[in-house]
């Protein structure tokens, strides 16, 4: 034979021998054939044995799966290990549901047996589908006290069909990483409040006014205080002093570049002066948080003659349409927006200001390192994060809800 017959010859072996060739299928034929007599001369350890070996061959067709999992049904009911024999009769059912013992080994003891094994399946996927449809609605709804409610009810209940405890092993570990996820935004947004998203939030006023389409977004309640800054700022290895009776009151003397760090510190940005106008204005656009008209005892103003800062939850008929604290007066607050020139744009107005400069849609531009004893800031946090949450809880839920592809063992 020539060099190249022996090339050819060569390749077509070892294409025969990786695709298996005929013996794979002989050897499950013959594994098959053993556990039969093993059972039929009642040696039902041996049974199971050579029935696992089948179970454990690569590219196991259906019927020959089945065929495994009855046999190791018939010789587990023998043994008496009933359980064993049901989760085979469960495993076979999620193969082949109208699946029935053949009448050679339909003895009333398996059919006992698989009868229990079909009822159990049944009643166990309805318990599924029923938990499952609760779980995904309360999900939908973002009401995750329901949700984990639901969940420890399905980590509570013994699940025995094999499809149902693959599936509740599959979105249980998903719904862990996702519960760490959203205890960790939860505690983010913790004293944040949420702004909707609006396609028409107006910003400025008269012929300069227009409307931006903005993204939903938490923003803290209050101004940062001084509290709130020395504690982040030790957490990080910095030493911030202030009067103690000045911790409720909103931190003054930050740079731009610090308030951005210290939003960064907490996972959180600065917010844009479009959010901050729109959290300030609220749907309807108001003049001042509260309404249209100014009332100095709504908010620390120069018309308030405080002199001074004030406490950030001083003023709560202040508060905007969404409910957020002390944002006419008090402090000017920092934005992450920048000037023409370079500088950072300040809204919000201040305890040494008046009226005019506290409009909503008023603001002022500073240096990044400019320094006041009334100018701070807030943060904020782009709400989509729980969004992603659900979005991925859902799209796992639904998979399984139409039927995830399920390997029996």
């Amino acid at each position: 034979m020539t060099p190249r017959r022996w090339t050819v010859w060569l390749f077509v072996w070892i294409g025969w021998t990786l695709m298996g060739g005929p013996g794979r299928a002989q050897d499950v034929s013959a594994r098959l054939q053993a556990a039969w007599q093993a059972f039929k001369e009642a040696r039902f350890e041996d049974t199971l044995r050579l029935a696992q070996a089948v179970l454990k061959s690569d590219g196991l067709n259906e019927a020959a799966r089945i065929e495994a999992l009855a046999l190791q049904a018939y010789a587990s009911v023998a043994l008496g290990r009933f359980s064993t024999a049901e989760e085979r009769f469960r495993a076979i059912l999620q193969l082949q549901p109208a699946w029935t013992p053949p009448g050679e080994v339909a003895s009333p003891r398996v059919l006992r047996v698989f009868e229990q094994a079909r009822q159990t399946s049944e009643a166990e996927r309805s318990l599924w589908r029923s938990l499952l449809a609760r779980w995904t609605e309360a999900v939908r709804r973002d009401d995750w006290v329901e949700a984990q409610e639901v969940w420890r009810q399905v980590e509570q209940t013994t699940w025995r069909h094999p499809e149902v405890r693959h599936q509740v092993e599959a979105l249980g570990s998903v719904w862990t990483s996702a519960w760490n996820e959203l205890a960790h935004f939860q505690r983010a947004v913790r004293d944040m409040i949420l702004i909707p998203a609006t396609p028409a939030a107006v910003v400025g006023v008269g012929p300069t006014s227009r409307q931006v389409a903005l993204q939903a977004f938490y923003m803290d309640a209050f101004p940062v205080t001084w509290e709130r800054y020395a504690a982040v700022a030790q957490a990080h290895g910095r030493t911030v002093t202030y009067p103690p009776d000045r911790a409720r009151h909103p931190v003054a003397q930050v740079t731009w570049d610090e308030a951005q760090a210290f939003c960064a510190w907490e996972g959180k940005t600065l917010p844009t002066a479009e959010q901050w106008e729109y959290a300030a204005r609220g749907p309807q656009a108001l003049q001042f948080p509260w309404g249209r008209s100014f009332d100095p005892a709504r908010c620390n103003t120069k018309e308030s003659r405080h002199d001074s800062t004030t406490p950030v939850d001083a003023y709560p008929n202040g508060r905007s349409p969404f409910g957020v604290w002390d944002l006419c007066g008090n402090v000017w607050e920092w934005t992450a927006t920048a000037a023409p020139d370079g500088k950072r744009v300040v809204k919000g107005g201040s305890f040494r200001e008046g009226k005019d400069r506290a409009l909503n849609y008023e603001s002022r531009s500073w240096a990044p390192d400019t320094r006041r004893d009334d100018l701070g800031f807030r943060c904020v946090l782009p709400a989509d994060g729980i969004v992603r949450i659900r979005e991925r809880l859902l799209t796992e839920a639904q998979k399984l809800s139409e039927g995830r592809p399920f390997q029996a063992p």
